[in-house]
């Protein structure tokens, strides 16, 4: 039996009416369908599919909902940019179609494994898309922080904070603040000082397989805190080590696939590759 969930936006501005028609199309085809509600308690491993309507930002915090379920999703855009949610309203049914039919199969991503670290126990653990910022809390303030790969100390950083990005979260905050642009296949890690006191400071890619670990240093002139996803809001002490790695978990998403990944980039960011002349 084909059983699907729907997560949904609806504070755009299409959602309803998207929800309304993928709600009513699916039925037809014979599936259950259940709408995602935080009031509810969902056994994400009994379902089929699941369908984000919304943004780019829907299918990041669908993707946190469904790790370590091997749950496929299915995102339609109802918002503006759509590099994650590239199937528009007219186009998702017959991407579905195609995998209902084995035609279409979804592609894996790999997700940020984080756990926060303070006095050598696990207060909280998180999965990340794309990415995981450790900033200050307060408006311009440098925080002070030191990195750690893979065994090895990397150093200390000065700085309004430190971005770590997969693959597929290098094109948003990470891209914006300088750092590396990662094809979604390698199995990377990009991180991406944010305005670093040091010009010596500078991004780094690291191969996905070393663990990461920052830590917040003890002289602090403000309060640190860990965004996940720019979704989730975690407040940090002083001495807290926040551990990133690949423990294997995947988002698995339906893409129509259309563009390659160089042609989103150039159409979606809007890259001409130089200046035109007349």
């Amino acid at each position: 039996m084909c059983r699907v969930l729907i997560v949904a936006n609806l504070s755009k501005s299409l959602a309803h009416d998207i929800l309304s028609d993928v709600r009513d199309r699916l039925s037809s085809a014979g599936c259950v369908v259940d709408v995602w509600s935080d009031s509810k308690v969902f056994d994400f491993s009994s379902y089929s599919l699941a369908v984000s309507i919304g943004g780019d930002g829907t299918v990041l915090f669908a993707s946190r909902l469904l790790a370590g379920s091997d749950v496929p999703l299915l995102p339609i855009n109802a918002g503006r940019l759509g590099f994650l949610a590239e199937s528009g309203r007219d186009e998702w049914w017959s991407l579905f179609d195609n995998w209902r039919e084995g035609r279409a199969l979804p592609v894996e991503r790999l997700m940020l494994s984080v756990s926060v670290v303070r006095k050598d126990g696990v207060v909280r653990d998180f999965v990340a898309l794309n990415d995981v910022v450790v900033s200050s809390q307060g408006i311009s303030k440098i925080v002070k922080l030191s990195v750690e790969l893979h065994g090895c100390m990397m150093g200390e950083y000065h700085a309004d904070g430190i971005i770590i990005a997969t693959p597929t979260g290098s094109t948003a905050y990470s891209a914006a603040a300088g750092g590396a642009i990662l094809h979604p296949d390698v199995e990377a890690f990009i991180i991406t000082p944010i305005c670093a006191f040091s010009l010596a400071s500078r991004p780094v890619v690291t191969p996905a397989r070393e663990p990461v670990c920052v830590r917040v240093m003890n002289e602090q002139r403000s309060d640190v805190m860990l965004t996940i996803d720019g979704q989730e809001v975690f407040s940090l002490l002083p001495g807290d080590v926040i551990r990133v790695e690949d423990r294997g978990v995947r988002a698995k998403v339906l893409l129509l696939g259309s563009l390659s990944f160089y042609e989103l980039l150039r159409t979606k960011l809007r890259w001409s590759g130089g200046p035109v002349y007349a």
